[in-house]
């Protein structure tokens, strides 16, 4: 940082000892309030990138002056709302005024060097669409740089940041207001409407200011959607683990329990069977019983079943229950041989449906991720 703010300040103050007048012209004083006016109106692309929209007018006046007084105006007239703020240090302030001032003085002297305002428009436009280029390229490097040094991020995510939307609308946009500078600097070259010019386009910019702004909206918008999708699709592949899990359990009930009373009933009627044909009547009578008895068993069982089912997603046995039986088995398959233990304490309350499932995911995923 200190290298561009030092070299950045001895080149404009070498340029303006060997040469004063070029940047005493009355002029130059409304380009640095018109710049000014426009950078305290920038486009937060993240928490610590900004984009500013004071381009075309930059470059209308790289166009219109030489390559230090477009790097002088961009130096003084570049206001950043978080300087007023505070909210950023003199150091970075000076290096954010100091690389623009470059990147400008840069794309100045690229353009100056094939045409000048006066040139025909076949030559001017693609001379002002180079210097954009040039600009930009400048500005990339320097904030990448800048950002990957102070932040440590990686220079893919950075490149990633500082552009809006799909990468061919973002070049086209910013080739749009190469465009618009063209425009400006011609036209304050016609003496009745020089000013008028200017003020005539800062409107378009923050018309433009707003399409950022809606385009950066509708790209986090479109961020959020793929997250919920794949959120949605954890879920729902979750879900389907959790329902094969519950079909096992119900499969193991039915087998443990439901089984075994289904063979006693089985082994009842058929001693009753039996002793009907010895003609015990008596023992008959109490198999008979036995026999009911079996039954209301195996009913109540079933109802139970059903209930605990309609009662909650996680098992037959409730959230409890089953939240606690999955961290027991994870445990057990974790701690074999060794002396680690998992200790549960859940309390049975009345939840949704839905808040139950949530609630166990976030459970067994936090003690598998323990």
């Amino acid at each position: 940082m200190a290298a561009v703010i030092l070299s950045v300040v001895l080149l404009l103050a070498r340029s303006w000892f060997l040469n004063p007048s070029e940047f005493q012209r009355a002029g130059l004083l409304f380009w640095v309030v018109a710049v000014a006016a426009i950078e305290l109106l920038p486009v937060p692309v993240t928490s610590k990138i900004q984009l500013s929209l004071a381009f075309p007018i930059l470059l209308a006046v790289g166009i219109i002056y030489s390559p230090y007084v477009a790097a002088f105006v961009a130096l003084v007239g570049s206001f950043d709302p978080r300087e007023l703020k505070r909210e950023i240090t003199l150091t970075k302030s000076l290096f954010n005024r100091c690389q623009l001032a470059f990147c400008h003085l840069a794309g100045s002297a690229a353009f100056h060097s094939v045409a000048s305002v006066h040139s025909p428009l076949p030559r001017l436009i693609p001379s002002a669409l180079m210097a954009t280029a040039v600009i930009f390229t400048v500005n990339v490097t320097f904030v990448t740089m800048a950002t990957h040094l102070l932040y440590q991020v990686s220079f893919e995510n950075i490149l990633r940041q500082l552009r809006l939307g799909a990468l061919h609308e973002f070049l086209l946009n910013y080739l749009g207001l190469g465009f618009v500078a063209v425009l400006v600097a011609r036209l304050y070259e016609v003496p009745d409407i020089s000013v008028l010019a200017v003020a005539a386009f800062i409107l378009p910019l923050i018309f433009a200011r707003q399409m950022f702004f809606r385009n950066l909206a509708l790209q986090e918008a479109h961020k959020e959607l793929k997250d919920r999708e794949q959120v949605m699709r954890a879920l729902s592949n979750r879900m389907a683990e959790e329902r094969q899990d519950e079909r096992m359990r119900i499969a193991a009930y039915l087998h443990d329990d439901l089984a075994q009373m289904l063979f006693r009933l089985n082994l009842q009627a058929e001693m009753a069977k039996k002793r009907v044909v010895q003609g015990d009547t008596d023992a008959v009578i109490k198999d008979l019983e036995g026999i009911l008895r079996t039954k209301q068993d195996t009913s109540d069982a079933i109802r139970a079943l059903i209930r605990d089912l309609h009662r909650s997603p996680i098992g037959r046995r409730g959230l409890r229950r089953g939240l606690a039986e999955a961290i027991q088995s994870f445990a057990e398959d974790m701690t074999r041989g060794g002396a680690t233990k998992i200790v549960t304490d859940v309390v049975e309350v009345s939840l949704p449906p839905p808040i139950q499932l949530l609630i166990y995911q976030i459970s067994r995923e936090g003690a598998m991720n323990a």
